[in-house]
This record gives structure tokens, sequence and C-alpha cells, in this order.
């Protein structure tokens, strides 16, 4: 089984979360962290380290973050260094999170599953134009 960890600035965890429960279920091995204005990095790893202590019968983890750079994506890169299960990815969207989870029994490795959530993630992007329609 492969164990998804969401982590993100402000609530936007819990947004995405919340989206994803409605379009395709609550889902297991999945957990979320929102790191708030009043909490240290220290605070998020402590709360991450525990969801990836419940996921340790995962095959895999995967940290997916809301944007390179920030600290949620720099605490999720440290703990890739300490446990080789963790597959880290910046640029999370709603798109992202739900291919991730709807295939994730569906490629024979983590990284033909990343990418295409990836893909997956990219085409959920577009522009709506009037005049093609």
């Amino acid at each position: 089984m492969i164990g998804f960890i969401l982590l993100g600035h402000g609530e936007f965890s819990q947004g995405i979360a919340s989206a994803m429960e409605l379009i395709i279920g609550k889902q297991e091995y999945f957990r979320f962290h929102n790191f708030l204005q009043d909490m240290s990095q220290d605070d998020l790893i402590d709360d991450v380290k525990k969801s990836i202590e419940e996921l340790n019968d995962c095959e895999h983890i995967i940290l997916a973050t809301d944007i390179a750079g920030g600290t949620p994506y720099k605490v999720s890169i440290m703990l890739s260094f300490e446990n080789e299960k963790i597959n880290v990815i910046s640029g999370a969207n709603l798109p992202l999170i739900v291919s991730l989870l709807l295939n994730r029994d569906s490629f024979d490795s983590i990284n033909e599953l990343i990418e295409a959530g990836l893909s997956d993630a990219i085409q959920g992007l577009n522009k709506f134009n009037k005049e093609n329609i």
C-alpha cells in the first residue's frame, strides 16, 4: 500500500482533503497537516513524524506539499533523508491528490504513479476560452 501525507500553509491541506473526500470518499492511509501561523517548524516535524509512524506498514509514503521552498516542503525533504520510503512532491492541487489516491494500485512503480499524478495535475490547469464554444 502507498500512504499519503498532504502538507501546506494555512488550511490549504484541510481544504484539499475536504474536497477530495467529497469527490472520492474517505481514503485509507491518507493524512493531512496544516502549517498554521502559530506553529513552529518543529511542531510540524513532530506532527508529520506521527503520521509517518501511523503509515509505517506502507511500502511507500508520498508527502505532497503546496509549494516548493516553503516550510512544509523543507520539512518533507528533511524527513525523506531519514526514511527511504518517502517521496516528495510540491505544487499539490486537487487533481494531483485525486489521481494519486485513485491510481495508487494501478502502477508497477512509485515513480510511474507519481509521473501519472503530475501529468493529471498539469492537465487539471485550464484557461476557459469563450471563443471555443
